[in-house]
């Protein structure tokens, strides 16, 4: 009985074949984003597939006449203006993955979906599928060529999670 309880305190977890998932930007994979722009795209009018995400970072769910935001309500919000269009499916797909990184390390920020006026004060998700990302003010973009894809198949998912890992390292989140 001592022995099992010195091993187990004593070797790393997964010498014993535990797996301890990745945190931070490590913990972001392409398949949880296409999986998050399709349930969005699914069905644009739905959104519980959304709130299950945030709620399994166990974040706090503050809900507005005009808004919906997950975490602290006195924290930095980073928010998405929600218009139904495939722009907003890829950004509040990579809100779920800012969402995932700052969990991970434990940082507080909250992340709203609007689907009218964004509080200034927000940092706001744009059209994340171009290829350079542009940051004017508090609004985090990338510079489009108006030639983006709209169907869920042929985003540049690579891209978007360079993007995302970009986004994560300035707002420090990782």
């Amino acid at each position: 009985m001592v022995w099992t309880a010195w091993l187990l305190l004593a070797c790393r977890a997964e010498y014993l074949g535990i797996v301890i998932p990745p945190k931070g930007t490590k913990g972001l994979s392409i398949e949880d984003l296409q999986r998050d722009v399709w349930l969005g795209q699914r069905n644009p009018h739905e959104r519980s597939w959304y709130h299950r995400r945030m709620l399994q970072m166990d974040l706090d769910i503050s809900k507005y006449p005009d808004h919906i935001c997950f975490g602290p309500k006195d924290a930095a919000r980073i928010s998405v203006h929600y218009q139904k269009r495939m722009v907003d499916d890829v950004a509040i797909a990579a809100q779920i993955s800012l969402a995932k990184v700052a969990h991970g390390n434990r940082k507080d920020v909250s992340f709203c979906v609007y689907e009218s006026i964004i509080e200034t004060s927000d940092w706001i998700l744009g059209d994340l599928r171009g290829e350079d990302l542009a940051i004017q003010q508090n609004v985090i973009t990338s510079k489009t060529t108006g030639n983006e894809k709209e169907d869920f198949i042929d985003l540049n998912y690579a891209q978007i999670l360079d993007h995302i890992t970009v986004i994560s390292e300035l707002l420090s989140l990782d």
